[in-house]
């Protein structure tokens, strides 16, 4: 996970996340999110919560465009499905699955999952946008 967080720019800002799009992109610098996209359960008994980083909006102009990452917390006693927010022209990919035996919790080569995910009760998930056609984006 360390050497995760040092690819991924998106996850070293030097500012705080706004929820406003910075670029113009339809996508804020962070979103929150339940099953459905959008659509976070901020109730007392919700046991689940997603949120989107961009890989595009930063405060600083220098900033190379990265991957957006998504990440589920499903703490329920039963799996939860997830429907993911499109991107244009992007797809989603896993990287980290706690559910998942190793060495297949953490990969090394993300896994294409499309736009919907199935979290595992008491899971953490850590997904990455890709381009369909492959990727210029560090994974």
């Amino acid at each position: 996970m360390i050497e995760f967080r040092k690819k991924h720019h998106a996850l070293r800002r030097k500012h705080f996340f706004t929820g406003r799009d910075l670029t113009g992109d339809g996508i804020a610098d962070i979103s929150w999110h339940g099953v459905k996209p959008f659509q976070p359960d901020w109730g007392y008994y919700s046991h689940s919560i997603a949120f989107m980083i961009s890989g595009s909006d930063f405060l600083c102009k220098d900033a190379k465009e990265d991957n957006d990452i998504f990440v589920i917390l499903n703490q329920w006693r039963e799996p939860l499905t997830f429907t993911l927010p499109i991107l244009h022209g992007k797809t989603w990919y896993r990287v980290v699955d706690t559910a998942k035996p190793s060495p297949y919790d953490f990969l090394d080569s993300p896994e294409q999952v499309g736009f919907v995910y199935t979290a595992e009760p008491r899971s953490s998930v850590v997904l990455i946008s890709m381009p369909h056609h492959g990727s210029d984006f560090p994974v």
